[in-house]
């Protein structure tokens, strides 16, 4: 005979299809030890054939205590970080609410399959535009791992579909989510959403405290800016965050945030390093900390004002031709995109007539401007109005890296070594004939040398806050600042006339 809580134990599983799991979880969900069930194998086995079905208060009891079972910290290596709890957490719902992992022998199997998904995934989250896949180079551990697991189980091919491009000695391939993923990470989003006190809390128990927090993650030196009289280290290291300011996120952006975030040691419970992500050089260019990853709603939901600089590629293209030619004629030269960079009429104009002219919306044509304007290659359909915008920033693109390559060598030289590309140091930047490959190579290129003047930029404008964090080619700042105060520190600064919106 076996007791009642066994049974009710039985019918749950058997109603998941969940025959096999180990004793000791089947131990845990009946509370009961594992020495009973081994005692009761064989009644155990005679009910498996026979249990009828849970009733829902029976499974919603017994969901929250296989959730437990996966959290629980009964040995000393488990869920140290929230990143951990989430690999927990999918390891619960591959077993328990997926039936992707219904044979997994153990909690721990469950848990380490659920950590590589989590990583693969928020590989692939991370990009803006996942539609043709993200690399991922081969030896990638996680990558590894699923796919010997995908031998016996298929668990790979069920979440991720493999990219069809193959480029000749390249050790990536393209990876996209399936819909049984976005099915899993909706699952863990409706977990977090309704339980991530008590994970905070669970993880509170069970961490040894650190005499400070930035134990955690060893932090590069602070930058200093100056400002007049005042002195602000910037940007900060760190963001601090409340449970309800992660609530306040997408279910993308959370798993991000939680994927890094440590315990704080007092007050809002989430420690978000803003350590760089990416492996460029954000000393001399741009930084991808977590805080970019998020949207601008919802930094604005976090209370962070936005200071945006109003067309700064073409801004600070103009700007280094004038300091280097002190040409008077730039207007002459590129009607088109001087008016796009100075007249924010004639920019959303443009844009309009634009995607008019292309069935697009005008966030797209937003995009592909922008890509244009970096030397993009990719064709789209008839526009005379994109063809004049393309032709005049690739003679812009052609004269600013030509006057670098001149006037300032070494940041061609940064550039030339941040874009991975091996490129000739007598290249003829001017040249506007395209040739087979290199030319995307020097617009890659150009992207370095004109984010460097960006990066001097976005300090001057950091100096004027105490809290500013870089996104890309704008600051924000839980400060109320005027614009002007921003533009008179970078006019002072850099010599640059930007202008800043929001």
């Amino acid at each position: 005979m076996i007791n009642k809580n066994i049974e009710k134990a039985i019918r749950y599983l058997n109603h998941l299809g969940l025959k096999n799991r180990p004793g000791a979880e089947l131990a845990f969900l009946a509370s009961v030890s594992t020495k009973t069930i081994t005692r009761s194998k064989s009644d155990i086995d005679s009910y498996f054939l026979s249990a009828p079905t849970p009733s829902s208060l029976e499974r919603s009891e017994l969901d929250d205590k296989a959730v437990k079972y996966f959290l629980s910290t009964d040995h000393p290596h488990s869920h140290q970080t929230f990143k951990s709890l989430l690999g927990a957490l999918c390891g619960y719902l591959l077993v328990y609410r997926s039936g992707l992992l219904p044979d997994i022998k153990t909690r721990e199997q469950a848990i380490q399959a659920g950590n590589y998904f989590i990583d693969i995934a928020l590989r692939i989250l991370a990009y803006k535009d996942q539609t043709k896949g993200v690399p991922i180079h081969s030896n990638n551990q996680s990558l590894v791992y699923l796919k010997r697991l995908n031998q016996t189980t298929g668990l790979f091919d069920k979440l991720f579909i493999t990219g069809s491009a193959y480029k000749a000695g390249s050790f990536s391939k393209s990876y996209l989510l399936t819909k049984e993923s976005y099915l899993l990470l909706k699952k863990l989003g409706i977990l977090l959403k309704n339980n991530l006190i008590q994970y905070v809390s669970l993880l509170d128990k069970h961490i040894a405290r650190l005499d400070s927090i930035t134990k955690i993650y060893p932090l590069p030196n602070p930058y200093i800016c100056l400002s007049s009289s005042r002195t602000f280290t910037n940007p900060p290291s760190h963001i601090e965050l409340t449970v309800n300011d992660v609530l306040k996120l997408s279910l993308v952006s959370m798993i991000q945030i939680l994927s890094i975030a440590q315990l704080n040691k007092i007050g809002k419970p989430f420690y978000v390093p803003l350590y760089n992500l990416a492996g460029t050089d954000e000393t001399i260019g741009r930084t991808y900390n977590i805080f970019t990853r998020l949207r601008s709603k919802e930094r604005l939901a976090l209370g962070y004002n936005n200071y945006d600089m109003s067309s700064g590629l073409q801004i600070i293209s103009f700007g280094i031709l004038h300091q280097y030619t002190s040409r008077e004629d730039l207007f002459e030269q590129y009607p088109l995109i001087f008016n796009y960079a100075w007249n924010p009429d004639h920019k959303a104009s443009l844009r309009a007539e634009i995607a008019n002219d292309l069935e697009l919306s005008v966030s797209e044509v937003k995009e592909l401007l922008t890509s244009y304007a970096n030397g993009s290659m990719k064709k789209t359909g008839n526009s005379r109005l994109l063809a004049e915008f393309r032709q005049e920033s690739d003679q812009l693109r052609r004269e600013v890296i030509s006057l670098i390559a001149q006037h300032q060598p070494q940041i061609l030289s940064d550039a030339i070594r941040q874009s991975n590309h091996d490129l000739s140091e007598v290249a003829d930047w001017k040249d506007d004939e395209a040739e087979d490959g290199l030319d995307r190579e020097k617009s890659s290129v150009f992207f370095f040398v004109w984010t460097h003047f960006e990066k001097l930029i976005r300090d001057a404008m950091l100096s004027v806050v105490d809290d500013g964090i870089p996104v890309h080619d704008a600051i924000y700042s839980k400060h109320l600042v005027p614009f002007t105060d921003f533009e008179a520190a970078i006019l002072d600064q850099t010599g640059f006339e930007v202008k800043i919106g929001s």
